[in-house]
């Protein structure tokens, strides 16, 4: 078994990469154990970020340790560890997310907080990487990396921080989406829809008009469906689409109809082929809460209203 320890660093000296013994306390030797202390700050991070942040960090954590092997003089890619990289990389987030001119507080979440760390760990590098510089020991596009690192550290924490906000807020949007979906199936199910249907189906079997009639849950799906003999082919898409509309703007298409009239609040809808702005699509409630619709189509506006109010009456019997 291979053993960690190797006794050779006992008298106070350790191998560059190319095997050349130096002090630990040798300049280059400073700067990579610094820099070691960047990449772990930032595996901290790593580890609770999103995705997308998770990315850009392992992104940075690999070219560090081309950093280091340059700096030990390894076989490092000068293409891949110059500073204008980090230049357009810091460029780009600032265009993507706010920046203030207030100092920041480490502190507000997990990740931002690390990544500050890094980003201070990453100056110590830098003050460590000038004696490095004036030895001739590294180059000064290195030095000039080291400087730009702090600063795209910075960047990454702040983007960090408001992806951090935009994934809370997309955790408890679902969260409540869930909740009102969770209501709708605690209430709204196959067996009732089919029993708004056939609510539906005697109330146009009196008037003597041919329907399509569908009902959906509180996210617009379809739970339940009936087309009845001879209704028009276009009611077949029509009767799904006022359900699922009323769903989407929170009201009767009747309402809505009204208000995508020249010169009212929603002048313009009615020109998105999702949605169904005439009558015929009413909500169910339980309460306060809505947990699904139905849409009726078939007849005149007033007869698909007068079939979907029967099925909204049968809801609410």
């Amino acid at each position: 078994m291979a053993k960690i320890y190797t006794k050779t660093g006992d008298l106070g000296k350790t191998s560059l990469y190319d095997g050349t013994r130096v002090r630990k306390d040798d300049p280059r030797i400073a700067l990579n154990g610094t820099l070691d202390e960047v990449t772990c700050a930032l595996g901290i991070a790593r580890a609770r970020a999103t995705p997308k942040v998770s990315n850009w960090i392992e992104l940075l954590q690999a070219e560090l340790i081309e950093v280091m092997a340059y700096i030990a003089r390894g076989k490092a890619k000068r293409e891949v560890i110059s500073p204008l990289g980090l230049e357009k990389r810091i460029d780009l987030l600032v265009s993507e997310y706010p920046f203030y001119s207030d100092f920041i507080l480490p502190g507000d979440d997990e990740v931002s907080s690390a990544l500050h760390l890094a980003r201070a760990f990453a100056r110590r590098a830098e003050r460590v990487g000038l004696k490095a510089l004036e030895s001739s020991l590294i180059d000064r596009e290195i030095y000039i990396y080291l400087n730009r690192l702090s600063d795209y550290i910075y960047v990454l924490a702040v983007s960090a921080y408001w992806e951090g906000v935009i994934a809370r807020i997309t955790k408890k949007v679902v969260f409540e989406m869930d909740q009102k979906t969770n209501i709708g199936s605690k209430y709204l199910n196959a067996e009732i829809a089919r029993k708004l249907i056939d609510a539906g189906r005697k109330k146009a079997q009196e008037i003597g008009v041919p329907m399509a009639m569908a009902v959906c849950d509180a996210n617009g799906f379809l739970i339940a469906f009936e087309r009845m003999e001879g209704v028009l082919q276009i009611s077949l898409s029509l009767a799904p689409k006022k359900a699922s509309t009323a769903i989407k703007l929170k009201m009767p298409t009747e309402v809505l109809s009204q208000l995508v009239q020249p010169g009212k609040d929603l002048y313009g809808l009615q020109n998105d082929p999702e949605l169904v702005v005439f009558g015929g699509g009413l909500l169910l409630k339980k309460d306060e809460d809505i947990v699904g619709a139905v849409g009726v189509s078939g007849g005149s506006v007033e007869q698909d209203i007068t079939v979907a109010e029967a099925m909204v009456k049968m809801w609410e019997s």
